[in-house]
Formats: structure tokens, sequence, C-alpha cells
């Protein structure tokens, strides 16, 4: 699979992750859990390929999914 496929890939997977999700807290923890998933694959020796695809672009997207939601966890909480 190309690089180019492979982003478009997920920037629809963070697009929907974005807009689907709404609760606060899954927002937060499911955000952390994917921060600390793609620096922890960053960060794994071995090969970067699965049945022959290459992998190299994942961590980085995987890191960026959950800064996505970090950053607007309170979206859609009602402003006081």
């Amino acid at each position: 699979m190309s690089e180019v496929t492979q982003l478009c890939y997920a920037l629809i997977i963070i697009a929907f992750l974005d807009h689907c999700l709404k609760p606060y807290l899954i927002r937060k923890w499911l955000g952390l859990f994917l921060w600390a998933a793609g620096i922890t694959l960053l960060f794994k020796p071995g090969g970067s390929s699965w049945e022959a695809m290459d992998l190299f672009l994942v961590p980085i997207l995987v890191f960026c999914a959950g800064t996505t939601l970090i950053i607007g966890r309170r979206k859609f909480q009602p402003d006081e």
C-alpha cells in the first residue's frame, strides 16, 4: 500500500473519530492511549512492515490522532 493511500485512510479515520466521539472522558482517555501508543510504536525496535506493507507512517498518524482528541476534548461541552 502506498504512503498516499495510508495517509488518506488515516485522515479519514482521524476525522471520523474527531466527529463521532463526543463524551469528554472517552475523548480524553482514547487520546491519551493513542498518544502513548504512537510514541511507543515510534521507538519500537524491529521492522516497520507487516504483510508487505510499509508502516513507517502509522506511529506518526496514531500520535496525531491522539493529539487531535486531547486538544479538542472539550469541543462538545456546553459553554458555561
